[in-house]
């Protein structure tokens, strides 16, 4: 083979490497890509589809779960609010102080007694007494222990005064003494 032959066909076979390298790079290797993308893509979506699938197989436990958790939540926002028993008790009195005023009464004295724990409620109690109108007594009872918290009256001692209904007199019957232990109960648990 001659020198001259030699190069036509070193740069044949460089033209044609040439060639295959732009088809390689302009043709074969975006389309391999492609490809390649297309595949990451499917295995993306395969698992996003497993995920969602797990997902939506798990609504039914965590609707259950959710469903608990608001029946929680229910029976705990019926209790005294508090991070300790003091502010319980703050919370109470307010309560009560603010129905008795609804009510035209006013609170002479409000004594918290010793708080008493079991079961992880914390019950606590405070001793009124308490000047009300009697005519407004049964409504302020009955606000008293259906509000929200639920609140519980004990020992209950009503005082009438001993001459209000004396013949001839006119006007509304003065003022009951009340002298009553509101009882409320907080979660320990939470505040």
């Amino acid at each position: 083979m001659t020198l001259e032959r030699w190069k036509q066909q070193a740069l044949a076979a460089g033209i044609l490497l040439g060639l295959a390298l732009i088809a390689w790079f302009a043709v074969i290797n975006p389309i391999a890509g492609a490809f390649q993308d297309q595949r990451e893509r499917q295995d993306r979506a395969s698992r996003l589809l497993a995920s969602y699938q797990a997902e939506l197989a798990a609504r039914p436990q965590l609707e259950a779960q959710l469903d608990r958790l608001k029946e929680g939540q229910s029976a705990t926002s019926r209790l005294v609010q508090g991070q300790n028993a003091d502010l319980a008790a703050a919370n109470m009195q307010s309560l009560v102080k603010a129905l008795v005023a609804q009510e035209t009464g006013q609170i002479r004295t409000a004594q918290n007694l010793d708080p008493q724990s079991n079961d992880g409620l914390e019950r606590i109690a405070i001793q009124y007494e308490i000047s009300l109108p009697a005519a407004r007594l049964e409504n302020t009872i009955y606000r008293v222990e259906t509000d929200s918290p639920y609140l519980f009256l004990d020992d209950v001692d009503i005082r009438m005064p001993e001459s209000w209904q004396t013949e001839g007199a006119a006007g509304d019957p003065p003022p009951v003494e009340v002298r009553w232990t509101v009882r409320g109960y907080r979660n320990m648990g939470s505040p």
